[in-house]
């Protein structure tokens, strides 16, 4: 069982990612991805409303998901995927502002973007190996949708949009990483705690790094 430093104890607190370690910081933007892609991982992105699986949509359904990016994700759940994308998109300002991450080449500058970009070329990747195999995979999604959906997301990100563009010049900076903490290393500043927007994270458990004591529920 943990204890915080003033005493409260708690059965949990090792599962919260402790992002004084690299292993923990990869954990912490692991979740921050999957909520920033939302849109992207979500099969029903990629049908029109009421189409089912192995249904061809009508003119009236392909309209309204070309013309009025209407899918068959409901419109509440569409609305807290865009907050869930919202407070991934203060992690990941928060961690290039306040964390040092440093590795063999030196220091990597915008450690989120290398991360959610790399993800992306893996799905980019495993999709585009799946219809050569003609495992279609999600419905009605082909590279096309996938790649459209993804350049919609990134901008979303002012940091990750021009990562995104200049990925070209970037990819040499992947195989030291490889979603690896070897050789890597982490340190924060001193106000790091000052960085995160309490109501903002009210769903994502984060220990504070160097303030075990303060817990964001």
């Amino acid at each position: 069982m943990s204890t915080y430093s003033d005493g409260n104890k708690d059965p949990f607190r090792h599962h919260l990612p402790d992002v004084n370690t690299m292993d923990g910081l990869f954990n912490l933007l692991s979740l921050a991805t999957v909520n920033f892609l939302g849109n992207v991982l979500d099969f029903r992105t990629y049908s029109a409303p009421n189409q089912e699986e192995d249904e061809v949509a009508s003119d009236e359904q392909k309209n309204l998901l070309r013309k009025y990016d209407r899918c068959n994700i409901t419109g509440d759940e569409r609305s807290a995927m865009c907050y869930a994308r919202g407070v991934a998109v203060v992690i990941f300002d928060w961690i290039r502002e306040h964390s040092t991450i440093i590795g063999s080449r030196g220091v990597h500058e915008d450690l989120p973007s290398l991360y959610v970009c790399s993800t992306i070329k893996a799905l980019l990747l495993y999709k585009k190996n799946a219809m050569e195999q003609q495992l279609t995979g999600a419905p009605h999604c082909s590279s096309a949708d996938l790649l459209r959906q993804i350049e919609n997301v990134v901008q979303c990100d002012k940091h990750l949009f021009t990562f995104w563009k200049n990925w070209d010049k970037k990819v040499s900076l992947i195989p030291e990483l490889r979603f690896s903490t070897v050789g890597l290393s982490v340190t924060w500043s001193a106000d790091a705690f000052k960085g995160l927007q309490c109501e903002m994270l009210l769903f994502l458990p984060v220990v504070l790094p160097n303030h075990p004591q303060v817990l964001i529920r």
